[in-house]
C-alpha cells in the first residue's frame, strides 16, 4: 500500500476516525466504569480505519485504471466495495467471536468512527 499523507483528505479522515474511536472508548469506560470495554471500542474504530485505507487504495487504483479504460476503473470500484464489506465482516466477527470483545462497544466504535466522513465532509464546505 502507498504511504498516506496525514494532511491529505484521507489522512484527515483517518485522524478523525482515530480521535472518535478514542473518545468512544473513553465515554464507554466512564459510563460503564469498566475499562474492559476500551479494547472493543478501539477495535471497532480500527476496523473503520482499515476500511478507509482499503477504500483510498482501491480508489487510487480505479482512477489510474479509468485513465486507460473506464470499465476497468468501474470494476476496481466494484471490487473495492466487496473487499470493504468482507474486511469489515471478517474483522467484526473475529473481534466478537474469537477475541471475545464486547459487541456493543465494538459496533459503536465502528459506527461512530464512520462519522468522520460526515465531519470531514462538513469541514470541506
Amino acid at each position: 500500500m502507498q504511504h498516506i499523507e496525514m494532511n491529505s483528505g484521507v489522512g484527515r479522515v483517518l485522524l478523525t476516525q482515530a480521535a472518535l474511536g478514542v473518545i468512544t472508548a473513553v465515554v464507554f469506560a466512564l459510563a460503564q466504569q469498566d475499562f474492559a470495554v476500551v479494547p472493543a471500542a478501539l477495535f471497532g474504530a480500527a476496523v473503520t480505519m482499515a476500511n478507509t485505507a482499503v477504500m483510498a487504495w482501491r480508489l487510487r487504483r480505479a482512477t489510474l485504471a479509468a485513465n486507460q479504460n473506464q470499465s476497468l476503473g468501474q470494476f476496481h470500484l466494484f471490487i473495492g466495495l466487496f473487499e470493504r464489506l468482507l474486511i469489515a465482516g471478517v474483522l467484526i466477527a473475529t473481534g466478537i467471536g474469537y477475541l471475545k470483545l464486547q459487541p456493543v462497544p465494538l459496533l459503536c466504535g465502528f459506527g461512530i468512527a464512520y462519522l468522520a466522513y460526515v465531519i470531514q465532509g462538513a469541514n470541506t464546505r
